[in-house]
């Protein structure tokens, strides 16, 4: 069949030219400012026009949906006695009309003035055309901001249709103002569901979340600080739910939006008046930030973390988002998990002191024994053999210092003190804990230990590391039922990514690997996979508590390390334990040569409340040339200073007194002369005196039990200032 079109007109200018350019601009301008709320009222008028003047039967809008895979009619208009298509075009797959809907995608007018210009492969629109006796067609593309979003229709159903090329360019002309407005509903639909989709988030956030806009906009190359200023003035709630509502102190929503933020709640303001200059800094995006508020009519304390996101907009700060997250509760539980894990870390270190009570008990009770029987000894040859005498006096002066060695262990072990980190060798710390290990365990268990070379440094706690030692090793011992073996060694790794990759728990890195194994019963998987949980014991209830390998990990995950444990049945079991390297020095201390150390002839006022010390303490210093002054407890102490203050060069203070304890007694004895130099004694250093307070006092400790040359060192130490000092002169009366 072959098409009859209208010879070529020009717009506006040929009466053959249906679609009249004066109209067409009409219905365009009119499209264009058209209200998106009423879609069909907007687009009718200019359907009609359209059939009316092209003598078409029937016109619809086609919309594409937005997944861009099927199109539905939005509206239609026929002529009477023509049926409409709308109702029965909804959801219909693109493919169901390849041909046309794959040119109206490429933004192509589709002409069909008769069946037998439809190319082979139109098979389904043939098909249609048929159907429902479409004798012509003609489908025109929406054009939107991004891909076409449907097409403008015209059939001819009683006749074939004709049209011009200025005809087909003024449809166009249509199409394009149609799908302006079409683009504008769908950005605005799109907008609308982003603002309710946000308003639903605002409205259910737990969080207090708060939105400051600033008319006007504040330019964002502002210093710092005039962005402050003009912020705290200009800034206004523009929109806020009901937790913000609660933490600003007022009932509703409606008292907060636009007001200014000093008005809502003067002590947000002044926080956000300190962050401001970091918001610019970062550019207006700031996290995790900390503040405290005074909320609600008690004006109880909160404790917040806020994060804050600025939206800038050509140049420009116009908005401020605040989400306030109330820690509150986290921060109090936090602190009271702390407490416990102190308290649980105490409890299992004093449970592990109970394990050592035997063999300190055994210990002492040897040299006990050889004290006293070296004491008999050195009696009964004190005059007949002087010599032999000496060496048991001797013997027993190295039964002393063992002693008094176990006890200074014992006293650090039970400590409790804050984690005090500082650059440690594993292999110093492990040598001289062996001792007190080997105590722990049976006499049938060899305890060996191998160093690694040239061990890396470790940043850590002594005492905690010491702590983690003896847990380890104590449960090694009740793995072994007999005869059996503990090793502990230590050497540097480096752990890659291959081995991070086969290890989930394991981080890469440089490390000092700390291994406890021993030849014991071994774990089964499911003991294993618990092995590190508080109070989960296989020993019973009489034998432990459960703490000491979850105290462990607890102290390895403190220094930023890694612990895990390989075992099976029957196999024994490695604890084997990874400790980040540092790129210090190891704080040890190295041999020195003391020099030789003399008396003197000041006089020592010497309070010390145990007769046998205080007598010892006395004979020793006069030995050596002082003059000594005692006083039995430290009220005796201040009262003989204030008798004879001014014959007095130094004060030697038990810690620990009746009536006055030291502290209290050198307080006293400061009021009266603070040039006095000052030695504490004390077998107790925790809280006693605290090192600040040493510090600021220019005071000296000397921890019990101390042997004569130490005590006489630290005396001289104190008496003979640096140059320049006056320590050691004698008040005037």
């Amino acid at each position: 069949m072959t098409q009859t079109t209208r010879p070529f007109c020009q717009a506006g200018h040929d009466a053959s030219c249906r679609l009249t350019t004066d109209e067409l601009h009409a219905h365009v301008t009119r499209l264009l400012a058209a209200d998106t709320k009423t879609l069909d009222a907007a687009l009718q008028p200019s359907l009609a026009w359209a059939i009316a003047s092209t003598g078409a039967q029937r016109g619809y809008v086609l919309v594409f949906s937005e997944d861009g895979q099927r199109f539905s009619c939005l509206l239609d208009h026929c002529v009477p006695g023509v049926d409409s298509i709308r109702t029965s075009m909804q959801g219909v797959p693109l493919g169901s009309f390849p041909w046309s809907m794959g040119r109206l995608k490429e933004l192509a007018v589709v002409e069909v003035p008769n069946e037998a210009a439809l190319p082979i492969e139109a098979t389904a629109e043939r098909t249609a055309m048929q159907a429902s006796c479409i004798q012509s067609f003609v489908t025109l593309p929406l054009p939107g901001s991004g891909a076409p979003l449907g097409a403008l229709g015209l059939d001819w159903l009683t006749s074939e249709g004709t049209w011009s090329r200025v005809e087909l360019a003024h449809l166009s002309q249509l199409a394009q103002a149609m799908g302006a407005l079409l683009d504008r509903e769908r950005l605005l639909a799109q907008a609308r569901q982003a603002e309710e989709r946000l308003s639903s988030f605002i409205a259910g956030s737990a969080d207090a979340i708060g939105c400051f806009e600033i008319p006007g906009g504040m330019p964002v190359d502002l210093e710092a600080e005039a962005q402050t200023a003009s912020f705290s003035k200009r800034a206004l709630v523009a929109k806020c739910n009901a937790e913000f509502v609660g933490l600003m102190g007022a009932a509703t929503a409606r008292e907060l939006e636009g007001r200014t933020v000093q008005d809502s709640h003067s002590g947000l303001l002044g926080w956000l008046e300190g962050v401001f200059p970091l918001l610019v800094e970062r550019g207006y995006r700031a996290r995790d930030l900390e503040l405290s508020l005074a909320t609600g009519p008690e004006r109880r304390p909160r404790q917040l973390v806020a994060d804050l996101f600025g939206v800038v907009d050509r140049g420009s700060l116009v908005r401020l988002w605040g989400i306030f997250k109330d820690v509150t509760q986290q921060r109090q539980d936090d602190r009271h998990r702390q407490t416990l894990e102190n308290q649980l870390r105490q409890a299992q270190r004093l449970e592990s002191i109970g394990l050592l009570a035997g063999g300190v008990a055994h210990d002492f009770n040897n040299m006990l024994v050889a004290v006293l029987n070296y004491a008999e000894l050195a009696l009964r040859t004190l005059h007949t053999n002087p010599t032999a005498a000496a060496e048991d006096l001797r013997a027993i002066v190295k039964a002393g210092e063992r002693a008094a060695g176990l006890t200074r262990q014992l006293l650090a072990f039970s400590r409790q003190q804050p984690m005090h980190k500082q650059p440690i060798n594993l292999n110093d710390v492990i040598r001289n804990l062996m001792k007190l290990l080997r105590r722990v365990i049976h006499e049938s268990v060899d305890l060996d230990f191998v160093p690694g070379h040239a061990l890396g440094t470790v940043l850590g706690d002594p005492g905690q590391i010491e702590q983690v030692m003896l847990n380890l090793v104590v449960n090694a011992n009740d793995a072994i039922d007999d005869i059996g073996r503990v090793t502990i060694e230590t050497e540097n790794v480096v752990l890659n990514g291959n081995y991070v990759k086969t290890h989930p728990w394991a981080r890469a890195g440089r490390y000092v690997l700390l291994s406890v194994s021993d030849t014991g019963s071994g774990m089964s998987e499911e003991v294993r996979e618990r092995a590190f949980e508080p109070f989960f014991t296989t020993k019973g209830p009489e034998r432990g508590s459960g703490l000491g390998l979850s105290t462990a990990y607890g102290i390895i995950k403190q220094h930023d390390g890694m612990i895990h444990v390989y075992s099976e049945p029957g196999m024994g079991s490695r604890f084997k334990i990874y400790l980040p390297i540092v790129e210090r020095a190891a704080l040890s201390v190295g041999g020195h040569v003391e020099r030789l150390v003399r008396g003197g002839n000041e006089t020592i006022l010497v309070a010390e409340d145990n007769d046998m010390v205080r007598q010892v303490v006395c004979a020793l210093l006069e030995r050596a040339g002082y003059q000594v002054i005692a006083a039995k407890d430290g009220g005796e102490a201040v009262q003989l200073f204030e008798q004879r203050g001014n014959e007095i060069h130094l004060a030697l203070l038990d810690a620990v007194m009746p009536v006055m304890s030291g502290r209290a007694v050198f307080q006293h004895l400061h009021t009266l002369c603070p040039t006095l130099p000052v030695l504490f004694a004390s077998g107790y250093t925790s809280g006693v005196f605290p090192e600040e307070f040493l510090r600021e006092h220019q005071g000296r400790l000397i921890e019990k039990p101390y042997d004569s040359d130490t005590l006489l060192r630290r005396i001289r130490e104190a008496l003979d200032p640096p140059q320049g000092g006056e320590a050691g002169a004698a008040p005037t009366a």
